[in-house]
């Protein structure tokens, strides 16, 4: 049951003084700088309007609305099954979101102010 006792507040090493610790912060922070000088990134996107095409027309055509009906569908038909109105009225905004939501971005991203 003798226990030596805890050293003071003053002589612990506490993780922001522990000299290991500033040099794992330091080789942290200049490992990230350099990688941020090594990465190239396109201001015009035009390398990613073919899958945003896609995308989009997936989304608003017949795939994407197959998706949100049947989303729609199964949220509705769980929600009945349990009697828990929440989940069926989860399932009618997935359909609704399904169906709007492409649209909806289109519009947010086409008319931002630049």
């Amino acid at each position: 049951m003798n226990q030596p006792p805890l050293p003071s507040r003053a002589t612990r090493a506490t993780p922001a003084t522990h000299p290991a610790m500033d040099l794992r912060s330091a080789a942290l922070a200049i490992s990230l700088a350099l990688l941020a000088t090594s990465v190239c990134a396109s201001t015009t996107g035009a390398v990613f309007e073919p899958f945003y095409n896609f995308i989009y027309d997936a989304a608003t055509g017949y795939l994407g609305r197959g998706i949100a009906i049947t989303g729609g569908v199964i949220g509705l038909g769980t929600g009945a099954a349990l009697g828990r109105p929440l989940v069926a009225a989860i399932g009618i905004v997935l359909a609704i979101f399904g169906a709007l939501g492409p649209i909806i971005a289109d519009a947010i991203f086409n008319t931002a102010i630049v």
